[in-house]
């Protein structure tokens, strides 16, 4: 079994990598501390319309999905902070750093992204874990610039359950390695102001007349989907890589399987997909 799961991982790494929480809980009073980089984040906007027999469109629907399969994307670079509050239970936030004072000072672009996180241990043994993480990613939290489009302001919670099984246990080299699996719920939550039904029509080559006559529903959806990986712990150094497979996109009107198959533009896929995490403890 451990074979088969290692084999699995290695596998895996020809596909996406996504993020994962450290398979080892930190203990009460520990703190956990990382830098990392992430250059990309995108939204997609799914338009539905409906026309009449003269070929108007008479009705709008608009439907906003984060791409993103882990949060922290699109500012550079930022900042992870996770505390444990008892054995079961730690919280955490993550926060744009000097991308932010960049972009503030050079292009008066002031927009501050961060996220809260909690992570609850269901089971703590030396071969198996549990936990549960739930965070809230706010893109951003505060900003100076206006809503100028939907993707200008949005919300993405994201519920992870993960598994993890331990495959190497070196108490003397004070190493460990272990696999997992992630099931991800991914909502996007829209910011009341991005519901403006003239940001979702003002692509339309329509008069405004025109315009106010069409029925707009705006709405956003969630996407499920899976990770496998591995996580090391050596000493107080924590370096995990996950592999991330879409399953389906649910929205209002229903849900579409997703495909995971690699972009034919290598870098593109990267770019938009690859996470490395590590972190430190104290």
């Amino acid at each position: 079994m451990k074979r088969f799961c290692v084999l699995i991982s290695i596998l895996g790494i020809f596909y996406s990598l996504s993020a994962h929480e450290a398979s080892v809980p930190l203990d009460k009073g520990q703190l956990s501390v990382s830098y990392v980089f992430y250059p990309r984040h995108s939204m997609s906007r799914l338009p539905i319309f409906t026309m009449d027999s003269e070929g108007e469109i008479i009705s709008f629907s608009g439907i906003s999905l984060s791409e993103n399969f882990f949060s922290m994307s699109g500012q550079g670079d930022f900042v992870n902070l996770e505390y444990a509050i008892i054995n079961p239970f730690s919280i955490g936030i993550r926060s744009s750093f000097l991308g932010f004072a960049v972009n503030g000072f050079k292009n008066k672009d002031w927009n501050y992204c961060t996220s809260f996180y909690a992570r609850f241990n269901l089971i703590s043994h030396s071969a198996v874990r549990f936990h549960t993480v739930s965070e809230l990613w706010c893109n951003p939290l505060f900003s100076n610039q206006p809503i100028t489009s939907p993707e200008s302001r949005y919300f993405v919670l994201y519920n992870t359950v993960s598994g993890n099984l331990s495959i190497l246990n070196s108490k003397e080299k004070e190493l460990e390695l272990n696999t997992f699996i992630d099931l991800k719920v991914i909502s996007t939550l829209m910011h009341p102001k991005s519901k403006n039904r003239d940001l979702w029509l003002q692509g339309l080559e329509l008069d405004q007349a025109k315009k106010d006559k069409i029925a707009v529903d705006i709405s956003s959806g969630s996407r499920l989907a899976y990770a496998v990986g591995l996580d090391l712990l050596y000493k107080k150094m924590a370096i995990n890589l996950a592999f991330h497979f879409p399953i389906m996109r649910l929205t209002k009107y229903g849900y579409s399987v997703e495909l995971s198959a690699p972009s034919s533009d290598a870098v593109d896929f990267l770019l938009n997909n690859i996470q490395l995490t590590w972190s430190y403890r104290f």
